[in-house]
């Protein structure tokens, strides 16, 4: 049962949860927390005849809502830790994890060869061939895969010819920057964006010819052909299943690292395989009813990687009245519309991250009150499918590259690294969202936590008492997000992720809890009835907008693009144009 006490005077208060049924909605007016921090506030006389009663700080009418940055740009204060602490804090972690594994897996760990050294390998068992097969889809093949071996380091060729033919590879690949400009943790350092393009390079469609060639390179040595399979094994667990078939499998068209399949890239090619979309198509509009109805299904299947994972982690924001803890939480229309931005928002940053992969009354003393006591943002569902993401990617990370590589391994960071390894991250990430759940239910009235979730409560628990102090939190997560590129229009679709909006919630009793009140003699005092009063959150709701643009900016140009022009629609204006 859950339930809390506290002191009344010299009497005892005990809270029974188990009947208590709790209501979220948006507060009418803006509260003093959300003003708190915004420079842009004008100060106003109180009375402008009567100087003596001072001024007062107010929002400029001219002025749309104003956006910030980061989180640590917001007011210190916050009854509950908002859900977009966690998101900052899982946005960060998995950038810097994403980051640090790429760089393992290009140069390889003792249980899994290196990414690089496989495309090298391809490319010295192939070269002899050339000039006594000189044919077109040879040069061809051989050029693709120096170019990509070009842009992490410089392969070992002499002939000119083919130096000449991969640079023009190179170039054109270059050229087209939808494919190769780098996104997201990418610009981070040389290495990364390397990284970045060299990926996008080997997901491009091969000729039969080329496929078959490589084919018949990795199957002629099994160690070979066992080194290129674990590799795409594990993109496909680390980010989706593949959309396209690998250059020794069945199909009609090959890559030798194909992207991955998500369910945005499923519809987008449903929808828009042949034709363009209509004017005032909202792409994320059609995905969240797709997902609302029942037409996306975002439970992960067998053979689902870590993006399905996450996907599945933000479905709950779009329905909180089909979770589990919605017998013990009402969510009003205006609060489930900020639910709903936070998914808008989650899902352009979860793909950013992917980008590369993928395709009281009492006479004579103070009242008896009892309001809603939650230290959390209650998003249960949510945050134990984050929780259960987690342990998949430790899974699938531990399986490929091992667990003491791992244990060896530290974040890569916007600069340097972090000081825990990567393991003890990955657990720690895990274990911060299974407690986050538990406490939320308990908070909820659902229950007692667990003793098997105790561990993971008292770690979450700990990161509350100070969780603004962590590092992560000061992150700047704004930036374009592309969807697809429309090739009539020929403008790129992209999610812009804008800043934060301050915003009150008041949670209020739908169903009151069970308050009984104990003397001091400890019997039970039936006089005493308590004042059941609502309880404002200061927390945050996300900004982000679907647009179309010509050029999709990097996060550094974007942010630079945001500062300048502040407010939501100076920036989309600025976007388009």
């Amino acid at each position: 049962m859950s339930r809390y006490v506290f002191d009344w005077g010299s009497d005892s208060v005990e809270v029974d949860l188990s009947t208590q049924v709790l209501e979220l909605e948006v507060a009418e007016e803006e509260s003093f927390f959300s003003l708190r921090g915004r420079k842009d506030l004008e100060s106003r006389p109180v009375d402008p005849a009567d100087p003596s009663l001072g001024s007062i700080s107010v929002v400029p009418r001219q002025l749309a809502p104003h956006l910030y940055a980061k989180l640590s740009d917001i007011s210190s204060f916050y009854a509950w830790a908002p859900a977009q602490a966690f998101a900052v804090k899982s946005k960060c972690f998995d950038d810097g994890l994403l980051a640090t594994v790429e760089l393992l897996v290009q140069k390889g760990t003792p249980r899994l060869p290196g990414k690089r050294g496989l495309v090298l390998d391809v490319w010295r068992a192939l070269r002899p061939r050339w000039p006594e097969e000189s044919s077109d889809e040879l040069r061809g093949t051989l050029s693709f895969l120096q170019a990509a071996l070009s842009l992490t380091g410089s392969p070992e060729e002499s002939n000119k010819t083919l130096t000449l033919h991969a640079k023009r590879c190179r170039q054109a690949f270059e050229a087209d920057t939808f494919k190769s400009k780098p996104l997201g943790f990418y610009t981070w350092n040389n290495a990364l964006t390397a990284l970045f393009k060299q990926g996008r390079l080997l997901q491009e469609e091969l000729s039969p010819e080329s496929a078959e060639l490589l084919a018949r390179m990795l199957t002629e040595d099994p160690s070979r052909l066992s080194t290129y399979q674990r590799h795409l094994g594990l993109m496909a667990r680390l980010t989706n299943p593949l959309s396209k078939p690998a250059v020794h499998e069945a199909g009609l068209t090959h890559c030798f690292f194909p992207p991955s399949d998500s369910h945005e890239g499923r519809l987008v090619k449903q929808l828009f395989g042949e034709v363009s979309p209509p004017d005032g198509y909202s792409f994320v509009d059609d995905f969240i009813q797709r997902i609302r109805d029942g037409r996306i299904e975002t439970t992960p299947g067998t053979h689902s990687g870590v993006y399905d994972y996450q996907i599945h982690a933000l479905a709950p924001l779009l329905f909180p009245e089909r979770t589990p803890e919605s017998e013990r939480l009402i969510v009003g229309p205006k609060y489930r519309a900020e639910l709903e931005a936070q998914f808008r928002t989650l899902f352009a940053l979860t793909r950013e991250t992917q980008l590369k992969q993928l395709e009281s009354l009492s006479a004579g003393g103070a009242p008896l009150v009892v309001a809603p006591r939650l230290s959390i943002e209650p998003l249960a569902e949510h945050y134990r499918r984050r929780a259960e993401a987690y342990r998949f990617l430790r899974h699938v990370l531990e399986e490929s590259l091992g667990a003491d590589v791992l244990a060896g391994a530290r974040r890569t960071l916007p600069k340097g690294t972090q000081e825990e390894s990567l393991w003890d991250e990955l657990v720690w990430m895990e274990q911060l969202f299974r407690g986050a759940h538990v406490i939320v239910r308990q908070e909820l009235g659902c229950g007692l936590i667990p003793e098997a979730d105790l561990p993971a409560a008292m770690l979450t628990r700990r990161w509350l008492r100070d969780w603004r102090r962590d590092s992560d939190i000061s992150a700047d997560t704004r930036c374009v997000v592309p969807v697809y590129f429309d090739k009539e229009r020929d403008l790129t679709k992209v999610v812009a992720v804008m800043g934060f909006l301050s915003i009150t919630v008041e949670a209020r009793f739908q169903q009151a809890p069970q308050v009984r009140v104990f003397g001091a003699d400890g019997q039970e005092r039936a006089d005493a009835k308590p004042l059941l009063f609502p309880t404002r959150y200061n927390t945050l709701c996300p900004v982000a907008e679907e647009v179309y643009v010509r050029r999709v900016p990097d996060r550094k140009e974007f942010r630079e693009l945001c500062d300048t022009h502040g407010s939501r629609e100076a920036i989309l204006s600025a976007l388009r144009a």
